[in-house]
């Protein structure tokens, strides 16, 4: 080891010496502080000692007094034994009581004939504790004679009333129908009695359907006008079977309880199904519906003559009022038995449960069917009602005088409406989304096909090549052009009329929903589900506006072809025909004489004066949107094949904005956008230097002349040297 090394280590043991000495000093300081501390905990230390003795004394007291509530919890525990015995007792000998006063009162009751009171004491006798009565039967010579008594009693009480009930139900007494009804329940024979009673109320139903329905059918045989005569026959047994549930709903939950409502219902919708199929073999049997369908089927358009719209949309009405009523009923008949079954149900499961199984039991019953047999009829007939209501339109299309539209689309789209509006009111979603379908499908393929064909028969063959011979006189091209402006409008009409049907199907629909937003949480769901599928359907006509809106421009490119660019072509024309090359002196003339105003804007004028008011508004926008771009383009390329002087290019310029601004004035929509490469075109023409180019927004985003077209235009100067246009930094 080195003297450097020792030197380390000394200094290393000098510097731990040094903490231990300033630890030692800190805990001699501290000192004091602990003798304190110390003489605290001995003064605490003697208090606790008190505390302790205390303590002893409480636990002593806490003992004494646990001992003596265990003394008296068992007390009270055996006198609960004690009171429930005797409570046990006492409900024994009012069970011997009850059973002495049903006996006694039954045998009274019977001779008397008065079974509603022998029917109680039979109830009674049934809610008694029977078991002890009969273990202590034994014991007893009385007790078991009265069992014997009251079991006897209760059989020959049942007989009686079904003799009863059966003599009442062949001479159809109401009065003792229902009295023997109520009594049913209280021999314990709810189901029985129930049956019977709706036994009683279907024949009563049948006998008066029987009646309306031979009334229907001689009435249709005897007149042809009778359009809604099984709608009527099927309302009139639907309000009856109504009436029935809602009068003899507070007899069922009084005499029978919770819960048996739902069967009676039930077992009434089973005679409700038998009487609605027979009213609708009959319905089906008198309109031929099926024969007639099959021969539409076959014959296509030659059916007219078998059936016409008028009777199909006789027939429609009709389907979609009895449509409309039994859903309306059915609706009733759920939100009753439900609300019965949940008087019953503990949980929210066993709701939801028993709820699906109603809603199946009703879905899948006989009228449930008849209405989706029915619902397939409908959507057949209104399909060929649509169809030739909708060629009908088109061939007896018609423009009325000052009209800027033709009769079709009026007609068109009120056939639509009707046909979906109706579809609306059977509330069916699935017949609402498929006659949406339907409808879109005729608009999509058939009307825009027939909007397109009117805009293009418009036009006559080889009326562009021979429209600036003169070949064509000026009433056949007022003509075509009018019946080409109307053929647009139709389309700008079109799409408005279909925007207001979506509105109007949309707030017919969210009403129908909102009627039937007081269901149960099941019908809410499927509520829910069929709402988002028709909402879905409704919101497919977009799709089909966006088709019409497609025929619309083209009908403008149409527009632009036959209409505008000949137009623009005789402006360009005159156009090119005015110097741009111009001295002081021309300049003054130029201002002067307008020549632009003249040869140009004049007949522009003119155009518009005679389409504005033959053109919807948009269309017309539309139409001053297009000629100001036809018109840019055509003078784009004029100006190209043009020598400009100074003064050249300040007539140029007021010449564009001239033309801008008259534009603007016919118009709502802006146009001035489509006048930038003209008026930067005007701008590099009225430079004093070709060098001033570079004090141009030249790179800016708004700036729409490439460098090549600004040499190209700048060359047009007739005072700028072409070795400075080439030497210029673009």
């Amino acid at each position: 080891m080195d003297l450097s090394e020792i030197e380390a280590e000394l200094a290393e043991i000098e510097r731990k010496e040094s903490a231990i000495d300033g630890k030692i000093g800190q805990l001699l300081r501290d000192q004091h502080n602990v003798n304190d501390s110390l003489s605290s905990v001995f003064q605490i230390s003697k208090q606790l000692t008190a505390v302790d003795s205390d303590v002893e004394t409480l636990h002593d007291k806490l003992k004494d007094t646990a001992a003596l509530s265990d003394k008296i919890s068992k007390r009270v525990r055996h006198l609960d034994k004690v009171k429930t015995r005797v409570e046990a007792v006492i409900q024994r000998v009012e069970d011997i009581l009850d059973l002495k006063n049903c006996t006694d009162g039954i045998k009274i009751a019977l001779d008397n004939e008065d079974y509603e009171i022998a029917a109680g004491h039979i109830h009674r006798y049934r809610t008694l504790d029977t078991n002890f009565l009969k273990n202590n039967a034994s014991e007893s010579v009385s007790i078991e004679a009265s069992i014997e008594i009251l079991e006897n009693a209760e059989q020959q009480m049942q007989k009686v009333a079904r003799m009863k009930f059966e003599n009442a139900y062949k001479e159809q007494d109401a009065q003792s129908i229902e009295r023997f009804f109520k009594i049913f329940p209280l021999l314990g024979l709810q189901k029985e009695g129930l049956s019977k009673f709706v036994s009683f109320l279907s024949s009563q139903v049948a006998s008066q359907t029987e009646q309306n329905l031979k009334m229907a059918l001689e009435f249709v045989d005897r007149d042809e006008g009778s359009k809604v005569i099984f709608s009527d026959t099927f309302v009139l047994l639907f309000e009856g079977l109504a009436r029935i549930v809602e009068m003899h709903q507070p007899l069922v939950e009084t005499y029978y309880g919770p819960g048996w409502l739902t069967e009676f219902a039930l077992l009434l919708q089973e005679e409700c199904d038998r009487q609605s199929s027979l009213i609708f073999k009959n319905f089906k049997q008198k309109r031929r519906i099926e024969e007639k369908l099959e021969q539409v089927k076959l014959l296509g358009d030659s059916s007219e003559e078998i059936i016409d719209a008028k009777e199909i949309d006789s027939m429609l009405q009709e389907t979609t009022l009895i449509n409309e009523r039994a859903e309306l009923y059915l609706r009733f008949i759920k939100r009753r038995i439900i609300a019965d079954v949940f008087l019953t149900c503990d949980t929210e499961d066993e709701k939801t449960t028993r709820s699906e199984s109603i809603e199946n039991a009703l879905n899948n019953c006989g009228l449930s069917k008849i209405l989706h047999e029915l619902v397939g009829f409908y959507l057949r007939l209104e399909t060929v009602f649509l169809n030739r209501s909708f060629h009908v339109a088109v061939q007896m299309n018609v423009v009325e005088e000052g009209s800027m539209t033709s009769s079709m689309v009026d007609d068109v789209f009120y056939v639509l409406k009707k046909c979906l509006r109706r579809t609306m009111s059977t509330t069916n979603s699935d017949a609402i989304c498929a006659m949406i379908n339907i409808s879109n499908g005729l608009l999509e393929n058939d009307y825009c096909k027939v909007l397109m064909e009117k805009l293009k028969n418009a036009i006559p063959s080889g009326y562009l090549d021979t429209v600036f011979t003169g070949r064509y006189q000026s009433e056949v091209v007022a003509q075509s052009r009018s019946v080409f402006l109307v053929s647009l409008n139709n389309c700008s009409e079109s799409i408005q009329f279909l925007k207001t049907l979506v509105e109007s199907l949309t707030t017919d629909w969210r009403g129908l929903t909102e009627s039937n937003s007081n269901s149960n949480s099941t019908q809410k769901s499927r509520n829910a589900k069929s709402n988002a599928k028709v909402m879905s359907c409704i919101q497919d006509m977009h799709h089909i506006a966006r088709s019409i809106d497609g025929v619309l421009q083209e009908g403008h490119h149409i527009l632009v072809k036959y209409f505008l660019k000949p137009l623009v072509k005789a402006c360009s024309e005159n156009f090119a025909l005015i110097s741009h090359n111009l001295t002081e002196e021309g300049l003054v003339l130029n201002e002067t004489e307008d020549p632009f105003s003249q040869k140009i804007i004049a007949p522009v004028d003119n155009f518009i004066g005679d389409i504005k008011d033959s053109l919807l508004e948009r269309n017309f926008e539309l139409m001053i949107s297009n000629l100001s771009q036809t018109l840019v383009m055509s003078f784009e390329k004029v100006i190209f094949k043009m020598k400009f002087s100074r003064n050249g290019g300040l007539a140029f310029d007021r010449e564009v904005r001239s033309l801008s601004n008259y534009l603007s004035s016919v118009t709502q929509w802006t146009v001035r956008e489509k006048f930038t490469r003209l008026l930067q075109i005007s701008t590099l023409l009225n430079l004093e230097q070709v060098e001033e180019v570079n004090e141009l927004p030249i790179h800016s985003t708004s700036w729409k002349i490439t460098p090549a077209e600004m040499r190209q235009i700048l060359s047009l100067r007739e005072d700028f040297r072409g070795e400075a246009i080439k030497r210029l930094t673009l």
